[in-house]
């Protein structure tokens, strides 16, 4: 409803989104008000933080075979969206301290014009009891970089057979049955599930139960998994905690690029 206020389109790169926040902020002249709500708390949404710019310049993070392939101009790139939209004013300053949970709060209480967040969010939004934003708010493919390209990150759900498991053939069973077409569509409309077809995107029952998912499928179209390797959980632990390190100002951009190449030049081997 914002951006239709005051005749914006929708930010297709960081320097629109840039602008549109400082636009609707003087127009609003609203002290609670903040342009973007992202997560730089050392957590699993920091991940994405730093991956959607730095992917975003169609730079890989891994090569095939899951070693590090680190571009190191693209992740300072990344480190410095982050610190020119908090010193621009456009997100807050103790952006390093705000988790999922902060910035659903915030966007729910109309406190953010923009707000980077994983899908389930968006019923928390819908839901009368929990949101002063029902019905005026959308979804859209995060901001690309200049000269890049738009991306989003995906990952945090999946099912898994272990090789070490004494019931292999009944598990694969289970697995062809859980992402059978019909109980793939149960568990999108009665979860917060996103559907793995493109097809359900269109679905006449399942757009009936949730509604949002028509605009999704841009968004999930451009995702890309976070770096797939066993050694995931040192992977996440790094980039995150360096990723937050850096946006709260204890490590300078280059710091934090020396650091996660450090670390997972070692795990991604």
């Amino acid at each position: 409803d914002l951006l239709e206020k005051y005749g914006l389109a929708v930010p297709e790169t960081w320097p629109q989104l840039a602008a549109a926040s400082h636009r609707i902020l003087a127009g609003e002249n609203n002290p609670a008000l903040r342009g973007l709500s992202f997560q730089g708390a050392p957590i699993e949404g920091a991940v994405a933080t730093f991956l959607i710019p730095y992917w975003s310049a169609r730079s890989a993070f891994t090569d095939p075979a899951g070693h590090l392939k680190l571009n190191r101009a693209a992740a300072l790139g990344s480190f410095q969206l982050w610190l020119d939209l908090i010193s621009h004013g456009v997100a807050p300053a103790n952006s390093a301290e705000v988790k999922t949970g902060d910035t659903i709060n915030e966007f729910a209480a109309g406190q953010a014009v923009f707000a980077l967040n994983w899908g389930h969010a968006w019923d928390i939004f819908s839901t009368a009891s929990q949101s002063r934003v029902v019905g005026r708010f959308g979804v859209a493919r995060p901001p690309r970089v200049e000269g890049g390209e738009n991306v989003t990150t995906l990952g945090g759900y999946q099912w898994a057979l272990s090789a070490f498991s004494r019931h292999k053939p009944e598990t694969a069973a289970l697995l062809r049955h859980l992402t059978s077409e019909a109980v793939a569509r149960r568990l999108v409309i009665s979860g917060y599930s996103l559907p793995s077809r493109a097809r359900a995107y269109s679905d006449p029952a399942i757009l009936a139960a949730r509604p949002w998912l028509a605009g999704a499928a841009s968004v999930v179209l451009a995702g890309r998994p976070r770096p797939v390797t066993p050694r995931y959980s040192e992977v996440s632990e790094t980039i995150r905690r360096t990723t937050s390190a850096v946006i709260g100002g204890t490590l300078s951009p280059e710091e934090g690029v020396d650091e996660i190449e450090r670390r997972l030049r070692r795990v991604l081997r």
